[in-house]
């Protein structure tokens, strides 16, 4: 779910991303479910696109302060975008469930 969330927070339209979010999940969900042994369930495959919402965050803000990867007006559309994600997804819910396991 990693390359996922990484791409729908980083590149979607965000609003069309909070309104097709956890349907565009289920569609790349049931593609990955035909091709495994063991089903991942809708439930299990949300949790771990919060979670991985906070690696989205990490990887841009380093990729951006490695030099000249980003320009800055692409670090200025980004990070508040992946932000509004976080929070709308709950992220730091989910992290906040991991650390108190």
């Amino acid at each position: 779910m990693r390359d996922v969330a990484y791409h729908l927070i980083s590149s979607y339209p965000p609003d069309a991303l909070e309104a097709e979010e956890k349907e565009l999940i289920k569609e790349y969900l049931a593609e990955l479910n035909s091709r495994l042994e063991n089903p991942l369930s809708f439930e299990e495959a949300w949790f771990q696109y919060r979670m991985h919402a906070l690696w989205v965050l990490a990887a841009f803000v380093i990729s951006a302060g490695a030099g000249n990867l980003f320009s800055p007006n692409v670090v200025k559309e980004i990070v508040p975008r992946i932000c509004r994600a976080l929070t709308r997804i709950d992220s730091f819910g989910a992290l906040e469930k991991v650390i108190n396991h």
